[in-house]
């Protein structure tokens, strides 16, 4: 892992910017059946704000920044094990990669079955033979591994309406998740488990996407594009198109908002293009945070950065308080009692939790607290926890 005293500012303020949008995508799911993600209308139609909410989340969080994730966690396999010509680090990239998919389990089991982190180690885990490929041949390959995964992804949605991997995505099945989310502490978990195992189940169809952006992100890195290296005009070239991309998808979503989501087309286009132009879309984010970093309120990116530095522990936090809020037997119990804009005052206080304390708690401490474990496991050693110039 990259020592706390050499950071890259870039990634770090990306990782930030990654945790934050994943918890306004994950918002819905936490709070209503998972069909809504695939179906907003489902269970009847959206309120006028609920509709404006999710055209917002839709068009400006929803792919864009699983995929900044995916692309950053294969830059954090280069950084992390290398070229592959080290044997010591090799032997910790994968000490981290199994630790990360027993933190998974763990996670997706007994917290939250939307978890990310077991695909993201078994992906890993291929994507890291590829270390020692040139720039170029990294983002061919991740440009075509991913590109495949999505041209299939259009077709489900041309052909059946919806991905045909996932068993609960029908209103019967919403209607039992509601009964069991908003039941005792057994039920629900009960209802998580099996959630999080019909999701392991379908991760075989998730795993090759997410690999070419593991891919992309390692030849991203490479090509010195997500360590803020290139010049003003390249970033502003790859906002300029991300913006472009943004823009098409809005008119899709718009036009599908509009008409209630009664239109399987205007469904399709709406998938369609965030499918296959996410990583563009997500390169125009990319392009914004370097400009910003190498503008003169580069200074205003060090919360963002602190909460990137924490990424982990940030990510598992959310859930923790996620599901603490809306499960239940667990807190108040407010699963499908609150509507998505009912959701958006809670997420942004979220944020501002997170920007406020990881740069708080990393000014006494090196690493976030699971980061801690997680790299101590990695090493097979205790890391140092507390800076040098804190308290002992």
């Amino acid at each position: 892992m990259t020592p706390p005293t050499d950071r890259i500012a870039s990634l770090d303020a990306l990782r930030g910017l990654g945790v934050l949008g994943i918890l306004a995508v994950n918002a819905p799911v936490f709070s209503q059946p998972f069909a809504l993600l695939l179906d907003p209308a489902l269970l009847g139609p959206l309120d006028p704000d609920s509709a404006k909410v999710w055209a917002v989340v839709h068009i400006a969080f929803e792919r864009k920044f699983v995929t900044l994730f995916s692309m950053l966690f294969g830059a954090s396999l280069l950084l992390v094990g290398g070229n592959g010509e080290d044997p010591v680090q090799e032997r910790v990239l994968f000490r981290r990669l199994g630790c990360l998919a027993v933190f998974g389990v763990i996670h997706g089991a007994l917290v939250w079955y939307g978890d990310i982190l077991l695909c993201y180690a078994i992906a890993g885990f291929a994507a890291a033979s590829c270390r020692g490929w040139c720039s170029r041949r990294l983002l061919v390959a991740g440009a075509l591994v991913f590109g495949v995964g999505a041209l299939l992804e259009c077709y489900e949605y041309w052909g059946a309406g919806k991905p045909s991997e996932i068993p609960f995505a029908t209103a019967d099945a919403a209607a039992l998740e509601i009964r069991a989310f908003s039941g005792s502490f057994a039920e629900s978990l009960r209802e998580n488990v099996r959630h999080w195992l019909a999701m392991t189940q379908a991760m075989p169809s998730f795993i090759p996407s997410t690999l070419g952006l593991m891919l992309l992100g390692m030849g991203l890195f490479k090509a010195d594009i997500l360590t803020g290296r290139r010049s003003a005009a390249f970033y502003l070239g790859l906002l300029s198109a991300g913006t472009v991309c943004l823009a098409l998808l809005a008119g899709a979503t718009v036009r599908d908002v509009s008409a209630g989501f009664t239109a399987p087309e205007d469904t399709a286009w709406r998938e369609s293009i965030n499918a296959l132009l996410c990583p563009v879309m997500t390169l125009g984010y990319v392009g914004a945070i370097c400009l910003w970093l190498k503008s003169p309120l580069r200074c205003l990116t060090a919360p963002l950065a602190a909460t990137g530095r924490m990424a982990f522990t940030n990510y598992l936090t959310q859930s923790l308080i996620m599901t603490a809020i809306f499960y239940g037997g667990r807190g108040p119990g407010l699963f499908w009692q609150v509507t998505l804009a009912q959701d958006v005052p809670l997420v942004i206080g979220i944020w501002l939790v997170q920007l406020v304390w990881s740069p708080t708690w990393l000014s006494a401490f090196q690493y976030g607290p699971f980061e801690w474990i997680w790299r101590s496991l990695s090493f097979a050693r205790p890391a140092t926890l507390w800076r040098r110039h804190g308290l002992r």
